[in-house]
């Protein structure tokens, strides 16, 4: 086995000389011991060195995704009207098992617990999907929702609001809570659920709009992924850095789908590739406007 010793301090990595020169390290010790990443495995270990520094045992720590996402060309996204826009399948229905979804999103006027329901994503003909702003009253002050067929998870704020600025969102499932979780930002939100909670199959997806209770998307919406996976939280964190998205195709599983908003178009066309495994083509409806995130005061966004 090949083993990394990892760190905490400024995460720069320092190679040390000696019998530990195939181990790179951080300058910082790990408090209930030291952490190793096994480059052959793709696992992070932690040995309780009861021996001495390297003279340790060995026992698996995690086995979350192998590979961390880069930067990447990001240079477009899809600008929602709020009346009338959406992107739905071209093909034939997909059905998904949803462990994870993540996508990114840039509201024209900030959300409150009181404004009107808008979808970032929905799934078929009901009122299932992830929604901002106040939505059926089920949930009281909800700011950001996901529905399934079965239940309700909400991140609820009576004084509360989203802003205007870029968010990253993403919904995953818990298996040993039983729940999905929601994070904003890297943060998970989520404090409120109702009803019967058990992992959702969905088909039919629809960006920007939902087919029960509308809910036109106001704004633009960028580099949204379905994937098995259900992520942890610092998988979580691996979607983005700095507040910028990640190439998501290097991550381990890769996603289901995950529409680049026409960055494989080249900035035009009619519909969106799904550059995920499933290909599941995406049509424009009534026309979202590329946005260019190359330019402007979205540039700070563009990884």
């Amino acid at each position: 086995m090949s083993l990394n010793k990892l760190h905490k301090k400024d995460f720069t990595i320092a190679v040390k000389t000696g019998t530990d020169a195939n181990r790179s390290k951080f300058s910082k010790e790990c408090v209930q011991g030291e952490l190793y990443f096994a480059t052959d495995t793709k696992k992070i270990y932690v040995a309780e060195t009861t021996a001495g520094e390297f003279d340790a045992t060995i026992s698996e720590f995690t086995s979350s995704a192998s590979g961390i996402g880069g930067s990447f060309s990001n240079r477009y996204a899809l600008q929602f009207n709020g009346s009338n826009q959406s992107l739905h399948s071209s093909s034939t229905t997909q059905s998904y098992s949803v462990g994870t979804i993540s996508l990114w999103f840039k509201l024209d006027s900030a959300i409150t617990s009181t404004s009107s329901t808008q979808s970032l994503i929905g799934f078929g003909g009901d009122f299932t999907g992830l929604v901002l702003g106040g939505d059926t009253g089920s949930v009281e002050h909800e700011l950001l929702m996901f529905r399934t067929s079965t239940a309700n998870y909400a991140y609820t704020d009576a004084a509360g609001s989203i802003d205007t600025t870029w968010h990253h969102v993403a919904v995953t499932w818990d298996g040993a809570a039983s729940e999905y979780k929601i994070y904003l930002d890297g943060t998970q939100v989520m404090n409120t659920k109702t009803g019967t909670h058990s992992q959702a199959t969905i088909d039919d997806v629809i960006i920007g709009f939902r087919d029960a209770n509308g809910g036109y998307f106001d704004g633009i919406i960028d580099e949204v992924a379905i994937f098995s996976q259900s992520m942890t939280a610092i998988e979580v964190a691996n979607l983005q850095t700095n507040g910028k998205p990640n190439a998501l195709n290097l991550l381990t599983p890769q996603p289901l789908s995950w529409w680049r908003m026409l960055d494989s178009e080249g900035g035009s066309g009619s519909s969106v590739a799904d550059d995920g495994t499933l290909t599941n083509d995406m049509d424009l409806i009534n026309s979202p406007t590329p946005h260019d995130l190359s330019i402007g005061p979205d540039s700070i966004y563009k990884a």
